[in-house]
């Protein structure tokens, strides 16, 4: 704003096609200014927006703010959490909101993630693009054997399912032994067969 100000004198003796670029060029430096906080929080409200456009280009600008700084990702991290664990957020915004902690990698996100291992968008099939945190949990991968092993033996019925092909996808020495404890002794039927499944794995030849 002071910078503004003091240009205001030069701005009036220079032509108005010079004066045009020149507030161009304050505007743009102003907005690139801004603090990390403000230019996260303008970037979490587009996660909000109806628009698959506005989401899109909010979730580009959250990946860049994030690898400003580790404070960044650090903020840009908890705000997304703060998405994911809010009561009623609509679930095209959760879903991008779960994606991009995918791509960020976020182990500080794996507790809500793999809680909300079976959320979906009511279509029917295991493809990952119908389960924002089981494709966002197998991004972050390796890191998250432990949380999923875990999540295999004590969580519901739904979410030990889904852990199941987490760990199938993500494999690893960890997730197949993981996964052979877990068939000994899991009860569920749909549990049982989740797990075959994800032993089945072509990866495991």
């Amino acid at each position: 704003m002071i910078l503004y100000l003091l240009l205001i004198p030069l701005l009036s003796v220079i032509s108005p096609v010079e004066g045009s670029v020149m507030t161009t060029i304050i505007t743009i430096q102003a907005k690139a200014s801004l603090p990390v906080e403000d230019k996260t929080s303008q970037a979490i409200k587009g996660l909000a927006s109806r628009s698959s456009g506005t989401r899109s280009r909010a979730q580009k600008k959250l990946l860049e703010i994030a690898k400003e700084s580790t404070s960044s990702r650090g903020l840009v991290i908890r705000k997304l959490i703060e998405i994911l664990e809010q009561p009623g957020t609509e679930y095209d915004t959760w879903y991008v909101a779960a994606d991009l902690l995918g791509e960020l990698k976020s182990t500080e996100a794996l507790e809500t993630l793999i809680k909300n291992l079976d959320r979906n968008n009511g279509n029917i099939g295991l493809s990952s693009s119908h389960y924002p945190a089981l494709r966002a949990v197998v991004k972050i991968g390796q890191p998250a054997v432990s949380k999923l092993t875990t999540a295999l033996f004590t969580s519901s019925p739904s979410v030990r399912g889904m852990a199941a092909w987490a760990l199938g996808m993500i494999g690893g020495n960890e997730a197949k032994d993981a996964l052979e404890r877990a068939l000994k002794t899991e009860k569920d039927e749909e549990v049982i067969g989740s797990i075959r499944a994800a032993l089945s794995n072509n990866q495991w030849k």
